[in-house]
């Protein structure tokens, strides 16, 4: 349960000063076919030699299922089809195409991202047609990003970050804790996607929200408080840099 909170890219070397120069439009192959789920994660196997067909159908069955259960429970999905919500399902699932997507992404190289862009358009997609909204998304890491994250300073969050709503279930055992190395994220975000039910992990009453990679944030407070968390508040400086 703690993937709900953990921020992708903490590392000093995936933060930069200013906002990463990749713009996916213009990576992208020519698709002879719409962008369909199993496209995209077909030509991420193909080009990327660490992807394995088992890899690829665990992503897609496990999207159908979540994505099965939200149209039993008449989950809102808005103007998404079946394949825009199985992808967005597919960002918050734990597994190896998953973690191949996030060290792409946080490299920053054209060459690592080339396998992922068709399905980072399908995401970007469904990101537009599920609604871009205005939040104040909450996350966690067990780093402590205090010497990575100077205030006044701007950093581009290269990676994927997802979170809840609200702060307080990030404080439990089961997520930072109360001892160790921790941070407690704050970001306002101006593009935020809604994916509660989409989801692979179930928290009852909490709202779960996307911010799409490639993103601009101005460091508002970076601070370590007595009890030895630090607390960090960012605020979106920029649209997510994702073109169709």
């Amino acid at each position: 349960m703690a993937a709900v909170a953990r921020l992708i890219g903490v590392e000093p070397e995936v933060l930069s000063a200013v906002p990463c120069p990749v713009l996916l439009s213009e990576l992208a192959p020519t698709l002879d076919q719409p962008l369909l789920l199993q496209t995209t994660l077909q030509h991420a196997k193909e080009e990327h030699t660490q992807l394995s067909n088992f890899d690829i159908h665990a992503c897609l069955l496990t999207a159908q299922l979540v994505v099965e259960r939200c149209k039993k429970q008449h989950y809102a999905m808005g103007s998404l089809n079946h394949e825009e919500a199985m992808a967005l399902n597919v960002i918050t699932q734990e597994n190896v195409f998953c973690r191949k997507l996030d060290e792409a992404l946080c490299s920053k190289l054209p060459s690592n991202l080339s396998p992922f862009i068709p399905f980072l358009q399908l995401v970007h997609q469904a990101a537009q047609h599920c609604g871009l909204t205005e939040r104040v998304v909450h996350c966690g890491s067990r780093t402590n990003l205090k010497p990575v994250l100077q205030e006044g300073s701007s950093v581009c969050w290269s990676g994927i970050v997802y979170g809840i709503g609200t702060s307080k279930p990030l404080m439990g055992e089961g997520f930072l804790g109360a001892t160790g190395d921790r941070s407690l994220v704050t970001l306002t975000v101006k593009s935020a996607v809604d994916i509660t039910g989409l989801s692979c992990i179930v928290m009852p009453g909490q709202s779960q929200y996307l911010v799409l990679p490639m993103v601009s944030f101005f460091v508002r407070k970076c601070a370590i408080l007595a009890s030895g968390i630090t607390v960090v508040q960012l605020e979106q400086k920029q649209e997510a840099q994702v073109d169709d």
